[in-house]
């Protein structure tokens, strides 16, 4: 807490000054403009690349490929390929 009005008492008088608000001003844009920049290119946070979304729009072949929940010939195709019951 200290530090913090110790810098605060420094930093005031040096706000006064007109060519250093303009220089601060300067910096506070171009900080601005890097985590602008930054947050841009952060990946999404779904994980789902469009390969995956296709993919599943297509369905991907698995237990239940044509959404029928899951009838007697897919429950059987999974056994004789896995050699057991899921």
């Amino acid at each position: 807490m200290k530090a913090a009005v110790a810098v605060g008492c420094i930093l005031f008088p040096l706000l006064l000054y007109r060519p250093l608000q303009l220089l601060l001003l300067l910096l506070l844009l171009l900080l601005l403009l890097f985590l602008l920049v930054a947050l841009l290119e952060l990946p999404d946070d779904s994980g789902d690349t469009d390969d995956d979304v296709g993919r599943e729009a297509q369905g991907d072949g698995g237990i239940d490929s044509d959404n029928d929940n899951d009838s007697e010939s897919d429950v059987s195709s999974n056994i004789a390929v896995h050699g057991e019951l899921l």
